[in-house]
């Protein structure tokens, strides 16, 4: 990255505008929807190993079935 030059930097007057442009609203909606990006992860998660468990279990069945026939 390269050193901003003093002109570049904003100004206290051009941050106070950019504070005004957001409210304490769309901060809790950010934050809400930053929880709700992290729930849906965790819920892909739960997803992917439900479907594993549910691969194995197929497995395991077909094995048991054998077993079943063999005696």
């Amino acid at each position: 990255m390269t050193a901003k030059s003093p002109a570049d930097r904003p100004t206290a007057t051009t941050l106070l505008q950019m504070t005004d442009v957001f409210s304490e609203g769309d901060a809790i909606s950010m934050v809400s929807n930053d929880d709700m990006l992290k729930r849906d992860r965790q819920i892909e998660a739960q997803a992917e190993t439900i479907q594993a468990q549910a691969v194995e279990i197929a497995h395991l069945r077909r094995e048991l079935l054998k077993l079943k026939n063999i005696e």
